[in-house]
């Protein structure tokens, strides 16, 4: 699931209980600190995270996980996680496409399919007509 902006996973902070922090998301980057700049560049951009983005990782966000204080720990976490959740976005929707070529290739056959039943009973049909028609004539 994806939580933050910047690839922080919230699941397990310490500040969700102690300072009431509900994510940068979920506040609109506002957490429990205040405005956070990387999830507001996420959200100028209409940018669920930062593994969206063209410049991905961009200096902000280096900075931001390389932070003495509140960095990452181990060192590049949160750029590592945006760049699965990347990933795993990409490969949703390539795997979305996919589906839909399938399910359009596999409806395109059975329609085919169908026709050509339906021509082998009009066929069937015309050779008995014509065989009564024989028989009678």
């Amino acid at each position: 699931m994806i939580d933050t902006r910047c690839g922080l996973r919230c699941e397990g902070c310490s500040f969700k209980e102690s300072h009431g922090c509900k994510g940068c998301i979920a506040t609109f980057g506002n957490p429990f600190h205040g405005e956070c700049y990387v999830a507001k560049c996420c959200q100028e951009k209409e940018q669920v995270h930062c593994g969206e983005c063209k410049g991905f990782p961009c200096k902000i966000l280096i900075e931001y996980s390389n932070d003495p204080v509140h960095g990452d720990n181990p060192k590049g976490a949160r750029i590592e996680q945006c760049r699965q959740w990347g990933i795993s976005e990409y490969e949703y929707e390539v795997n979305k496409s996919k589906a839909k070529e399938a399910k359009e290739a596999k409806e395109a056959k059975e329609a085919k399919e169908a026709k050509e039943v339906k021509e082998v009973k009009e066929v069937k049909e015309v050779k008995e007509v014509k065989e009564v028609k024989e028989a009678k004539g």
